[in-house]
């Protein structure tokens, strides 16, 4: 008893935080999920403010659900994304309304300088979205010069004994 207790105690001062369980996970998802038709926030209590956020298509892969800033999002900052994320590639891009809570913004700013060197927090960041669309622009804006200077007329290439328009 004695060795748990200690061991406990040592886990609390050097910071290491302990995993919710799969229970307490649900229980917060359910609760923010609540909050998002509220409009209260269900960490900060506050109200939440609508803003009109682009959305993103996310396939994210089944690590990020287990990472620490996953746990950290749904126990301090639920609701600080200023974007929308969407499992449908034809969202890519749209705009739609999402509450948004300043306090879980402060939190997730808060979290992101303790932790800046978080692989999740990097990409899922507050910046994330603008940056993302950014470079999508930018690759569409590439892929439009690139089309409108081809030159239909150029010989094909043979590569692995078939020409490529075989392809």
């Amino acid at each position: 008893m004695r060795f748990a207790t200690l061991i406990a105690l040592l886990a609390l001062l050097s910071g290491c935080a302990t995993r919710p369980s799969d229970a307490e996970i649900d229980k917060l998802a359910a609760a923010a999920n609540q909050a998002r038709k509220t409009g209260i926030c269900n960490i900060h209590h506050v109200p939440m403010q609508k803003e009109l956020v682009h959305v993103e298509y996310a396939h994210l892969p089944v690590e990020y659900f287990s990472s620490d800033y996953e746990y950290a999002r749904l126990q301090s900052f639920p609701h600080a994304r200023e974007y929308a994320l969407s499992l449908n590639p034809a969202d890519d891009g749209k705009k739609t309304r999402v509450f948004v809570c300043p306090q879980c913004k402060k939190a997730l700013r808060d979290w992101l300088a303790k932790h800046p060197n978080d692989k999740w927090g990097k990409l899922m960041g507050p910046k994330r979205s603008n940056q993302a669309l950014e470079r999508t622009a930018d690759r569409r804006a590439n892929l439009l010069s690139m089309t409108s200077a081809l030159n239909f007329e150029a010989e094909l290439a043979i590569v692995s004994g078939r020409s490529a328009l075989s392809r």
